[in-house]
């Protein structure tokens, strides 16, 4: 594994980018810069904008979401809750799971993904003529029953 230096990423920096349902997604560390240890985004979402991914799990990865402003409904293997900012989830590889914003006002949250490589996913996606299916496939994202 190559060396991995320090890293400082201030506000508002990292690599936008948008996913799939619509969400700005901001690539504050890659992959790359953990020497694929991990990945760290930000996904926001403007007020009234409740859309969110549809049902999906991850096989190759862990995700740990913060809620860092307003007010979200997450869904764990089918069982809703209310994540207000300061909420954390973890959840481990294979965990079906759906997220979305309320809409009532902006939202963010700050993710971590383990071990990296999301990143290439979004990179991927940001290409409008990409086939989405494949992209899912190819990076881990399952949306069927195990």
């Amino acid at each position: 594994m190559a060396a991995v230096a320090p890293s400082v990423v201030l506000p508002g920096e990292g690599r936008a980018l948008r996913t799939p349902s619509g969400a700005g997604v901001l690539v504050k560390l890659p992959s790359a810069a953990t020497g694929g240890a991990l990945t760290v985004f930000e996904t926001s979402r403007e007020r009234g904008d409740a859309r969110g991914p549809r049902a999906h799990r991850h096989t190759n990865m862990d995700e740990t979401f913060l809620v860092v402003e307003g007010s979200y409904v997450f869904e764990l293997n089918g069982h809703p809750f209310d994540a207000p900012a300061g909420t954390l989830v973890f959840l481990p590889r294979g965990t079906l799971h759906r997220f979305r914003s309320t809409g009532a006002s902006a939202g963010r949250v700050l993710s971590f993904a383990a071990p990296g490589g999301i990143d290439a996913f979004f990179e991927e996606v940001a290409d409008p003529n990409i086939r989405l299916d494949d992209a899912f496939r190819r990076h881990g994202f399952s949306f069927e029953d195990p």
